[in-house]
């Protein structure tokens, strides 16, 4: 078959030796058409002399220093986009890992499958201390038991993400990255696609190609979505994704969906955030969802507040498990 360009876009910020690690995995890969574009995010001196040192080794690996704003990982993917010549283009982080047959098998399904806007393949997560490989933890990019694949979504039940996906570069001419948006990007770009009703395939006889790390840090606790800046963007994804499903048929039933997502939120800011932040979110439900949807969570929103202020942990717990439950009523119609 006819050799075909794979753009590979990974945004770095500092992690040198993870970074490393990636670009390696990269330079073994047994397909070798491809150009990586490492889109610099304000790294440290080293960091950028490292990635640099590597552009003058290999003509297929560019730097990129990023030139505007705002800072963020979205901002160098969307610059890696713009810039990206393959057929065929790829996002990755920074600190994970691909196996050697990596784009192959990926490039060989896509040239097989022409009409298909995206593959997706399996991935699997592992530790800074186990062997990415033969590590079999979660796994993403395989076929679920299920079809509605953007209900999936709207739950937080991922089938896929950005990285186990490759795809073909002029299905994305109207899908780019949201700059706003500071917490929850994969998921953002993932739906961003779905909901503009472009056409996928499981590749069901690959093998594991990706390796998500994961970093325990203070960084991964559900504590750190309740910044105010995340906050903020949480509240601006979840009005632009109700937003933009008011167009379709389904208009109750995804607003359904997604309430599971809203109401995850709603128990971050309800344990680890305070009382105007939960008063602020409270604001946004009450717009888009029925009185009573708005009700429910400001009484339990009342009672987890006032439980944390006696550390009556027991109670907090309890009223967690209210909303959980709740919810699953309210959506039972969803199953039938």
């Amino acid at each position: 078959m006819e050799s075909v360009k794979v753009s590979i876009v990974i945004p770095v910020f500092n992690a040198k030796q993870l970074v490393e690690k990636m670009i390696q995995s990269i330079l073994v890969q047994t397909y070798s058409d491809w150009e990586l574009l490492l889109v610099d995010d304000g790294s440290d001196a080293d960091v950028l002399a490292m990635l640099r040192e590597y552009a003058s080794k290999d003509a297929r690996i560019q730097v990129i220093v990023r030139n505007r704003a705002p800072k963020s990982a979205q901002t160098c993917r969307n610059i890696g986009l713009q810039q990206a010549v393959g057929k065929y283009i790829v996002f990755f982080d920074s600190d994970d890992l691909i196996a050697p047959y990596c784009l192959r098998q990926r490039v060989d399904f896509m040239k097989t499958h022409p009409h298909l806007d995206f593959g997706v393949f399996p991935a699997h997560e592992f530790t800074g201390d186990a062997d990415a490989a033969t590590s079999a933890s979660t796994k993403w990019g395989v076929p679920q038991p299920h079809d509605d694949v953007l209900g999936a979504f709207l739950r937080t039940r991922y089938p896929f993400t950005v990285w186990t996906n490759i795809y073909r570069r002029a299905a994305l001419t109207d899908v780019s990255w949201d700059e706003q948006v500071v917490v929850y990007q994969d998921f953002d770009f993932s739906l961003s696609v779905l909901l503009k009703n472009k056409t996928f395939a499981y590749c069901e006889t690959a093998a594991d190609d990706y390796f998500y790390r994961i970093r325990h840090s203070a960084q991964s606790t559900a504590g750190n979505y309740v910044t105010e800046a995340k906050c903020r963007s949480t509240v601006y994804l979840f009005s632009k994704i109700l937003d933009r499903l008011k167009t379709r048929d389904d208009y109750v039933r995804r607003k359904k969906d997604l309430l599971a997502f809203v109401l995850l939120h709603w128990e971050r800011l309800a344990v680890y955030g305070d009382r105007q932040q939960v008063l602020e979110y409270l604001s946004f439900v009450r717009k888009y969802y029925a009185w009573q949807v708005g009700a429910v969570i400001a009484l339990l929103s009342r009672l987890i507040l006032f439980a944390r202020k006696r550390r009556l942990r027991k109670l907090e717990d309890n009223a967690i498990v209210a909303s959980r439950f709740w919810y699953k009523r309210y959506a039972k119609p969803l199953s039938k």
